[in-house]
């Protein structure tokens, strides 16, 4: 993110605060022969706040760090709408009604991006942002879309969504990585409905265990398998 910054200009951060329940941050810049303090809320990405440092105008400024807020405010609040319960709160678990849609909503949102977009056998999405150097490791970056019974309306679609708006900046810019990235979202990572817990992860490393599919039941008795 260093790149887009403007030259001459030098930047550190610290917490601005030691309460954890105000996660903000301080950017400390030197403009000119001026100093200043910024501070950011932690859920403003990096890049919105290079953005900020590029505007020209206090008006730019502040459309720049809105644009970005609004890109991921506007895909949690989507998403949460896709659940069991009504009201606070989220119920999506793995392989219902609700996790289809939330999957047809995610990958409609990669394609938008402009991503190569791939569903492997137990339900987790890859975007994948080709890079310059084909042959060389992926980097992946994501979280998990299926919920607790009782989770939160940022459980994990924050870490998805986030993702996916690094995604959606990189494509705007032009920017190409050195190495392929896949921004992705993995199924059944709580264990909620089956209790297998981080099983995308591990189905993606081939770390399942033997007759897992078949023996693993929900409340219901429905195995995975099935």
């Amino acid at each position: 993110a260093g790149e887009g910054l403007q030259e001459g200009k030098h930047y550190s951060r610290e917490a601005a605060n030691e309460d954890l329940s105000r996660p903000d941050f301080v950017f400390h810049f030197k403009d000119g022969f001026e100093e200043k303090d910024l501070i950011v809320d932690s859920k403003v990405s990096l890049t919105a706040f290079v953005d900020y440092m590029n505007a020209t105008d206090d008006a730019s400024k502040s459309d720049a760090l809105d644009r970005h807020v609004k890109s991921v405010r506007k895909h949690i609040d989507e998403l949460a709408k896709i659940s069991v319960t009504q009201g606070p709160g989220c119920c999506r678990q793995t392989y219902t009604k609700e996790f289809a849609e939330a999957r047809d909503y995610i990958v409609k949102v990669m394609k938008e991006i402009g991503l190569s977009v791939r569903e492997d056998a137990v339900g987790n999405i890859f975007g994948r942002m080709e890079g310059k150097n084909p042959e060389a490791p992926v980097i992946m970056t994501g979280s998990h879309f299926d919920t607790v019974r009782t989770g939160g309306r940022f459980d994990g679609l924050a870490g998805v969504v986030a993702a996916l708006e690094v995604a959606r900046v990189m494509k705007e810019e032009g920017f190409v990585p050195n190495c392929p990235i896949e921004f992705v979202a993995t199924a059944e990572e709580e264990g909620t409905r089956f209790s297998g817990g981080l099983f995308g992860s591990r189905a993606m490393c081939g770390q399942l265990y033997e007759n897992e599919l078949e023996s693993s039941l929900d409340m219901d008795g429905i195995s995975m398998a099935q």
